[in-house]
């Protein structure tokens, strides 16, 4: 199941500000990126994944998932 998912079965909108992929960048026609799906875009990475594909962004991974037990720091 996908982390975006709850165990309900219900889908979710993808929180992209809470995925470790999610991006800011310096320009302002594309601030926001994915680095999973290698895109930059002016909307929300999962609006554009939805609409192109039709599905929701089957690369969301949790920043939380990113932490080691015991530390405090990012990995990657």
């Amino acid at each position: 199941m996908n982390d975006a998912n709850t165990a309900d079965g219900l889908e979710r909108p993808v929180a992209c500000r809470k995925c470790r992929h999610y991006l800011v960048t310096w320009e302002p026609r594309r601030p926001y990126g994915c680095r999973a799906h290698g895109f930059k875009t002016n909307r929300s990475p999962a609006a554009v994944v939805y609409e192109t594909s039709g599905i929701p962004c089957q690369l969301f991974a949790s920043k939380a998932a990113a932490i080691r037990p015991g530390k405090t720091e990012f990995i990657g």
